[in-house]
């Protein structure tokens, strides 16, 4: 496009199961769509193909494909860098360990939103979000029990 290269890279049960990362190499950009959000915790689309296993993939995708100087623009929010990719997604570990040790104790789904799994992480503008992906965490790691 415009005489530069564009690699539409397939991310696979992500956000949904139509996930696409749009990498311009000599730009040094990536535009991620849904799969990435730099404001919000993540949106596992469940119903429709999404996946936490998928969306941590996907997060690593962008974070392999990134160098130190590459623009990351998500879905949602801020254009940012590689680190705050990293970022991101090691906030998606620590809520998949978090949520999955509650589940590992016997706690209902509720009980766990109610142990405030997220409430040390920082996250720009958590809102709702926040909780929408811990249920979301939960019942794709209960349903993998």
């Amino acid at each position: 496009m415009n005489g530069q290269e564009i690699q539409l890279i397939a991310i696979p049960r992500a956000h949904t199961d139509g996930d696409t990362m749009v990498y311009f190499p000599g730009l040094d950009i990536i535009m991620t769509g849904d799969f990435y959000r730099s404001v919000q915790y993540p949106n596992i689309d469940r119903n429709n193909g999404g996946s936490l296993p998928g969306m941590i993939e996907g997060l690593g995708t962008v974070i392999g494909r990134a160098g130190p100087n590459t623009k990351v623009i998500p879905g949602h929010g801020p254009i940012v860098g590689r680190d705050a990719v990293v970022a991101h997604r090691d906030v998606v570990l620590v809520v998949r360990d978090r949520v999955a040790t509650l589940i590992r104790q016997g706690r209902s789904e509720d009980e766990v939103v109610a142990a405030n799994v997220i409430g040390d992480l920082k996250v720009q503008e958590p809102g709702t979000t926040g909780v929408r992906f811990v249920r979301q965490a939960y019942a794709e790691l209960k349903a993998g029990r």
